[in-house]
């Protein structure tokens, strides 16, 4: 008999997971943004700058720099995005590296607030991702940040127990396909951050049960935002792909609570 998982548990683990991965990302990007106040603190100029005193003047083609030029140039500044498979995959050579015996239990997207990233999230891929790992041998957690294409280091921490583990060739929908399936079934549109939570679309792969279960299943969690601005949530069954509950907040109780209600489903429901 599989041993049954509290849910206050479950929600415990993935609500420290994401804070955790949080803090990574916030890391990662203040490292960046030293980089940039250092470039700017020692500007370096060139030659013709030095001896004349004068700034070159650009040439005819820099002058004239038309606008699509420009926004390719900005697209390719922008950081790789992959899908939840490919950050599950990337991710496994540095967990093993940590314990040998490590395998994946959770699976999800960590919120980035660059508006461009908000729109590219459509295509069922994000920029960041957390891609946690538990090992026997260790009797510890560790997780793994995919940024921006790149397997940053990871970090262990003493959370987490024997859990059931993710088999990526069980999995029905890869981020993408998931994306589609959602939004042929629902009004759902990307966030904005601020009020309505989270930019773009969100997703988490996880083991837990619904309130009506007796037994733990994998699902995929799909986050957006609803036709009332609420934040919705939408679960699937990772291996059968059937819709098992869609929902969306609608406000809070006297307490402080989560109000939800069933999201109301449409077979003519397209991205918009």
């Amino acid at each position: 008999m599989k041993k049954k998982i509290p849910v206050i548990v479950v929600l415990f683990i993935g609500i420290a997971c994401i804070l955790t991965s949080t803090i990574l990302y916030g890391n990662f990007k203040s490292l960046e943004s030293d980089e940039v106040r250092i470039a700017e603190e020692q500007p370096v100029e060139s030659d013709e700058v030095r001896m004349t005193g004068e700034q070159p003047v650009p040439s005819a083609t820099e002058q004239e720099q038309p606008e699509a030029a420009i926004a390719d140039a900005a697209k390719q500044e922008l950081p790789d995005q992959v899908t939840l498979i490919e950050s599950l995959k990337m991710s496994l050579h540095s967990a093993r590296e940590w314990a040998p015996d490590a395998k994946p239990y959770m699976v999800h997207s960590v919120d980035t607030v660059e508006a461009p990233l908000e729109e590219r999230s459509i295509e069922g891929k994000k920029e960041n991702w957390s891609v946690n790992y538990y090992s026997e041998s260790k009797q510890a957690s560790y997780i793994s940040n995919v940024f921006g294409g790149i397997v940053r280091p990871g970090v262990q921490t003493l959370f987490g127990t024997h859990l059931q583990y993710i088999d990526a060739d069980n999995l029905v929908y890869d981020s993408p396909e998931l994306t589609t399936y959602v939004l042929s079934s629902y009004h759902l549109r990307i966030g904005k951050g601020g009020d309505e939570w989270i930019h773009g679309f969100q997703y988490m792969l996880q083991y837990g049960r619904l309130a009506d279960m007796t037994e733990d299943i994998l699902y995929y969690i799909f986050y957006g935002i609803s036709e009332e601005g609420n934040l919705a949530n939408i679960i699937v069954d990772a291996e059968s792909g059937v819709i098992l509950l869609a929902k969306e907040k609608y406000g809070y109780d006297e307490n402080g609570r989560g109000l939800w209600r069933e999201l109301e489903q449409d077979a003519e429901a397209a991205y918009r």
